[in-house]
């Protein structure tokens, strides 16, 4: 009896096919196996690609809204350069098929203030782009030990 190995590096997996009288449905099967384990991981890739987006969206809004507490601080300091609340924030929303935001609560945040600003980052830079089916994602930025004085750095 002939055996026969298939090798198919995206999934890194090796599905041997024995040749035999029931060849042809032993390849089918396999082929099915493979397709069903590739439209998986491309799924999951899709899913991480856009749960980094969103990461990416967020970041970029409580950057803007640091900023604008950094200037309202200073401003009350008479310019002088005021400290900013630091350290990781993790959020977990629950989207809709459209991207709007249904919820969003904090999973841990290094300062109440942090959390207050990560929660009204994900308000403000909602509605995300559309992924076409509800999902939940778990949002992580980091608030880096900023520069006082500039913008928030």
């Amino acid at each position: 009896m002939k055996s026969s190995c298939f090798v198919t590096m995206t999934v890194a997996a090796a599905l041997c096919v024995s040749m035999g009288s029931a060849a042809a449905e032993e390849i089918n099967l396999s082929a099915d196996a493979v397709n069903a384990l590739i439209a998986k991981q491309e799924h999951n890739q899709s899913m991480r690609n856009y749960a980094m987006q969103v990461n990416q969206i967020v970041a970029g809004k409580l950057r803007e809204i640091r900023v604008g507490l950094e200037r309202d601080a200073m401003a009350k300091a008479n310019n002088q350069p005021v400290p900013l609340p630091t350290g990781a924030c993790r959020a977990v929303v629950s989207l809709a098929a459209d991207g709007s935001v249904k919820q969003a609560s904090l999973a841990g945040c290094a300062s109440p203030e942090l959390g207050s600003a990560e929660l009204q980052a994900i308000q403000q830079a909602a509605p995300f782009p559309s992924i076409g089916h509800a999902m939940i994602l778990t949002i992580l930025t980091s608030a880096p030990i900023a520069t006082p004085g500039v913008n928030g750095n």
